[in-house]
């Protein structure tokens, strides 16, 4: 029994390296989506923000494995076949499949979770000023809720090529089927779901966290992968009755064109994770942006000091303070900022707007206190 494990072992392991090609998407998607999703979770914790931001990350991956499941079945047709003429059947089998993806996605979500940590990290310090911390139990939650998730999409990727006829497995090649009504229904509501989110952004405040609104950037993704793959096979189908009568070889072409449309499936995963990554940095673009606007408005100047009300800080004493220590008005200004309580309608801004171009103009370029050296 105890030689038998390290054959079982042995052979998992050659099996793993003899379909590298196969399980390397699988690997590299679980780095990604559980990096992702650690880095998003994390930094949460740092920056207090949303942790649904990382369901465009999920629902591209809910996406994505499932068809690597299929691609994973589909190079083991022959050995489903070997396994159930000699009996395997069920959980046997089952077990005997998932053994391969199960050690990817462990090592994937190891390798992820790293290099989450890493990126949570210095994001936190980029934005926030601080370190992200010591991990907490959300993280591991998080990364024992994607590896179960993908081990299921796995799961249900093979369903279809184990429900296979044994005839057809033995066959070795697979032949192309069209796309069943579930998996069509499916892609229609993906597109359905796109337009809505769309919509939805438009309407939903900024302030809010709206699911479909953060899960928008995927499903536009996906819905633009569906709408190619539809594109491309009328496509295809109006070529092949076009070339029937021109030779052979285009209607050969096109032909099989059309009969392996599906097969570029992967396009809508590819799609997807374009334009959930095109929205990524572009979201970081504008937060980098919009911190750097804040922190230049809340420090007000590249060298500020600040006086006590009461000892030369009313408005008067300052400008008369400024006047005095730089009479030519190039290289203090005055400010006094009333903040008020509780009542937005009642905090205040006193600016000695002769001199704002000239001390604080550069400093205050490209944010929304541009103008006020126009205001002279």
């Amino acid at each position: 029994m105890s030689g038998s494990r390290p054959r079982l072992r042995s052979r998992t392991l050659q099996g793993a390296w003899a379909r590298r090609g196969t399980l390397l998407p699988l690997l590299l998607l679980t780095v990604v989506v559980v990096g992702g999703v650690v880095a998003v979770v994390g930094f949460a914790a740092a920056a207090g923000t949303s942790r649904l931001l990382a369901v465009p990350l999920l629902l591209v991956g809910a996406v994505a494995v499932p068809a690597t499941g299929r691609e994973l079945a589909s190079a083991r047709r022959t050995e489903i076949a070997l396994a159930r003429l000699r009996g395997l059947e069920g959980g046997e089998l089952f077990t005997l499949l998932l053994v391969e993806p199960l050690l990817v996605l462990l090592v994937g979500a190891a390798a992820g979770t790293g290099l989450g940590l890493v990126v949570a990290d210095i994001a936190a310090r980029s934005w926030v000023g601080d370190p992200m911390g010591a991990p907490g139990a959300d993280v591991a939650a998080a990364v024992a809720v994607v590896v179960v998730v993908a081990l299921v999409a796995v799961l249900l990727g093979m369903a279809a090529a184990l429900r296979e006829p044994l005839v057809a497995q033995v066959r070795g090649a697979a032949r192309p089927r069209a796309s069943g009504i579930a998996a069509v229904f499916a892609q229609v509501l993906v597109v359905v779901g796109a337009v809505v989110a769309v919509y939805r952004a438009r309407i939903v405040d900024g302030t809010q966290s709206d699911l479909l609104v953060l899960a928008g950037p995927a499903l536009v993704g996906l819905a633009a992968g569906h709408v190619a793959l539809w594109a491309l096979g009328a496509l295809a189908r109006v070529g092949v009755r076009r070339t029937g009568r021109r030779g052979l070889p285009a209607y050969l072409a096109t032909r099989r064109l059309a009969r392996s449309a599906d097969a570029a499936a992967p396009l809508r995963v590819l799609v997807a994770a374009g334009v959930v990554a095109g929205v990524a940095v572009t979201g970081a673009v504008q937060v980098a942006a919009w911190a750097d606007e804040t922190a230049r408005l809340q420090a007000g100047a590249p060298l500020r000091f600040d006086l006590e009300r009461g000892n030369g800080g009313d408005a008067a004493a300052v400008l008369a303070l400024t006047e005095r220590l730089d009479p030519e008005g190039r290289w203090l200004m005055g400010a006094v900022v009333v903040p008020g309580e509780g009542s937005v309608a009642a905090r205040r801004a006193f600016v000695d707007v002769d001199r704002a171009e000239r001390v604080v103009g550069e400093f205050y370029e490209g944010t929304s206190a541009a103008r006020i050296g126009e205001l002279a």
